[in-house]
């Protein structure tokens, strides 16, 4: 006997139908893939953008003329001079005793928390004796003999010598 095959649909309506799917399909993948390069493209400008942005926040850039730079300095300097422990430094100073010893001058360094003093003894021992008074001295450390020379004060034999000390806080 003889089969008969019976079909009911129309080849060429289904075929039609799915190409039609396709090519919707891929159009959508199409139009999908161009929007996210163009996402990723303006998120790429946005993130350059705010690291412009951040990094002129952070870190700005001012130009200065050199006369402001000076004054700049200056107020540097007396913001450290003004931050120099004074009342403990004069304290220790004035702590050490010494005969025939007269300062001549007292020299601090904010940047470097020393303090830079010329003096005069009469003689050696009065020099070292004051020396080993400033070593004693809690608020200072680091005493040091920088230089000594003798010399002469109003026909008298002397020593100047200078010395140095770091402060502490």
């Amino acid at each position: 006997m003889k089969s008969v095959y019976l079909n009911y649909t129309n080849r060429s309506q289904t075929a039609f139908a799915a190409w039609l799917l396709l090519l919707s399909g891929a159009l959508v993948l199409a139009v999908s893939l161009f929007g996210f390069q163009q996402i990723k493209v303006r998120n790429v400008e946005l993130q350059r953008q705010l690291q412009t942005r951040v990094a002129s926040e952070i870190a700005p850039v001012v130009r200065e003329n050199p006369q402001t730079k000076k004054a700049t300095e200056a107020v540097d300097n007396a913001i450290r001079d003004i931050a120099i422990p004074w009342a403990s430094l004069w304290k220790a100073l004035e702590a050490v005793t010494a005969d025939g010893i007269k300062m001549l001058t007292l020299e601090p360094d904010a940047k470097a928390r020393t303090v830079r003093m010329r003096l005069i003894a009469l003689n050696h021992a009065a020099m070292w004796a004051y020396l080993q008074n400033l070593n004693q001295q809690a608020a200072l450390d680091n005493v040091r003999l920088i230089s000594s020379e003798a010399t002469d004060v109003g026909g008298q034999h002397a020593v100047a010598f200078l010395v140095e000390a770091a402060w502490k806080t």
